[in-house]
């Protein structure tokens, strides 16, 4: 199944990136080799759909950095080109931090790129990007659940209604959560949920990662 999950995946990820180039997956903050190639082997093992969707971002020339560092959660966007991932978010059993949630956060921190490269820098918002962040890995959740895993999308929206509902009201954040929420796709992903079987497969389709429309 993990394979069919892999193979789908990919697919919806190359569909519009015929032409992207191969980035690469690198230790950061003060990981030793070693301990780098133990969280590579542990999250191919442990958490393999987090992981190929991992590679598949890679291949669209994306720098992707594992960190020991903790500064601001468990991933973030610079640029146009590089995502850096907290490796203790990857390699903890936290309840808070499934494997569905890691993907969601790993397809928000992409959704950054693609807004930062069809974006200039002068002409990028803070809420926009955001929003466009949460709306794109909402859509690919989406695509996910038609094709039978149904825990990214599950994981999305649950998440996301509770920072809307918590989070500061000035937060960039909590602007694009509550804008997205008055956006047609969010009631179309909470009625695609609701008529999809419910059962996680555990396999990851490979056509979901395109650009923002």
């Amino acid at each position: 199944m993990l394979k069919q999950w892999i193979a789908l995946f990919a697919s919806i990820l190359l569909s519009s990136f015929t032409l992207a180039k191969e980035g690469a997956i690198r230790p950061g903050g003060t990981l030793s080799a070693t301990q780098f190639r133990q969280i590579v082997h542990y999250c191919q093992t442990d958490r393999p759909r987090f992981w190929s969707l991992l590679e598949d971002i890679r291949n669209q020339d994306v720098q992707i950095t594992l960190s020991n560092e903790r500064k601001g959660g468990p991933g973030k966007a610079v640029g146009e080109h590089r995502i850096v991932l907290s490796t203790f978010y990857l390699t903890n059993d936290l309840p808070q931090y499934p494997e569905d949630r890691l993907i969601i956060v790993l397809l928000h921190e992409y959704g950054h790129i693609l807004y930062n490269r069809q974006k200039a820098r002068n002409d990028q918002s803070r809420v926009a990007n955001e929003f466009a962040a949460f709306r794109y890995s909402l859509e690919v959740a989406g695509q996910l659940a038609k094709k039978g895993d149904t825990g990214p999308l599950r994981e999305a929206l649950h998440r996301m209604k509770a920072r809307s509902q918590t989070g500061r009201p000035d937060d960039p954040h909590t602007i694009a959560l509550k804008q997205l929420m008055n956006d047609p796709l969010w009631q179309a992903s909470i009625r695609l949920l609701a008529n999809t079987d419910t059962s996680h497969t555990g396999t990851l389709p490979k056509t979901v990662i395109r650009h923002i429309q």
